[in-house]
């Protein structure tokens, strides 16, 4: 593994984030499963991120400005972590539930702690490092294959025939895997594995549905998780901003609080490009309905800075379509 560093200019601050040689956490994608491609996604360090990273370098100011900058896709976490060294007062990182262990740890690489949800299955019970799991958290068991077709979702490897598996979720892990993680030998196994099956057994905190206690509202980086089709991941993710938005209590509560929703790459084909800007207005309507109730009411003036990255001119052009009906400002490059 090798450190990805991001230099601002002059100030020379950095972030680390680990990655192999071909820029994926897990080990790259050989193409040949019907499974490897898809997990690692959220564990790629887009070039959208690190475009959006320079641009909030150049545009400091937008940082500085705003109360909070909420990340939608957050991945590896580069660009929640550069807007907090830019000086941010609040980031919050989001992401589904399988990416949330590896974004996690590089916050703490990074020396920001944040909040963080429980990772727990709804009927599993947590367990040791030493149970393999898919991504989605679901404890794997003994399968055969049908066929020679299969890899390791976490080494690539090709799998003979017998191996480990969640069929719910096509996440099948090689016997020599298998044995590693029983072994305990953690530091063997690709980061963001490592950090999956971490995130299963140790105590962490969690936000709870009033936004936290006076001990996370200190928190500068926050990992939460959004689904961006959940309402109850949008409803948690809102109350995590209502207390940080409202406090400390204002002179003038005319003047419009500023923030600002970051994502990259996150438009990567026209079902991606609907459920990103339906949760960017389900957040956003939420928000303003909380806001108002304060008592005086609380305007806030949210902004939306996007990187899409080109894959299809059908795609491009339904966000071209899409985004100037967002609630928010917005910047799309």
């Amino acid at each position: 593994m090798v450190q990805f560093q991001f230099e601002f200019q002059p100030s020379i601050k950095s972030v680390n984030i680990e990655e192999d040689e071909n820029g994926v956490f897990l080990g790259g994608s050989s193409g040949n499963s019907s499974l490897i491609t898809e997990p690692s996604w959220c564990y790629r360090l887009w070039p959208a991120s690190i475009i959006v990273s320079q641009f909030m370098e150049k545009k400091t100011e937008l940082v500085r400005n705003s109360k909070i900058v909420l990340e939608m896709g957050a991945g590896t976490g580069l660009c929640s972590l550069v807007a907090s060294r830019l000086g941010a007062e609040t980031v919050i990182a989001t992401d589904l539930k399988k990416s949330i262990p590896l974004l996690y740890r590089n916050c703490l690489k990074n020396n920001y702690g944040g909040l963080f949800y429980k990772l727990e299955h709804p009927d599993e019970e947590r367990t040791e490092e030493s149970v393999c799991r898919c991504a989605d958290g679901h404890i794997l068991q003994p399968f055969t294959t049908s066929s020679d077709e299969y890899c390791c979702n976490v080494c690539e490897s090709e799998i003979d025939q017998d191996c480990y598996s969640c069929r719910e979720c096509n996440f099948d892990c090689c016997l020599n895997c298998v044995q590693i993680v029983a072994n305990r030998q953690l530091n063997l196994l690709p980061t963001w594995y490592s950090a999956l099956l971490s995130a299963y057994c140790i105590d962490v905190a969690t936000i709870g549905e009033d936004g936290g206690n006076e001990v996370e509202l200190k928190s500068s980086v926050i990992v939460q998780q959004l689904d961006w089709t959940s309402e109850g991941d949008a409803a948690a993710v809102v109350a995590t901003m209502v207390p940080r938005l409202a406090s400390p209590a204002r002179e003038d509560n005319n003047v419009p609080i500023e923030m600002m929703i970051v994502a990259s790459d996150v438009s990567y084909n026209p079902s991606a490009v609907i459920a990103f800007l339906a949760c960017v207005d389900r957040l956003t309507a939420q928000l303003a309905a909380r806001m108002a109730e304060m008592l005086p009411p609380i305007t806030v003036s949210a902004s939306l800075l996007l990187a899409h990255h080109e894959r299809s001119t059908v795609t491009t052009k339904l966000l071209q379509e899409e985004i100037p009906t967002c609630r928010v400002g917005h910047r799309c490059y």
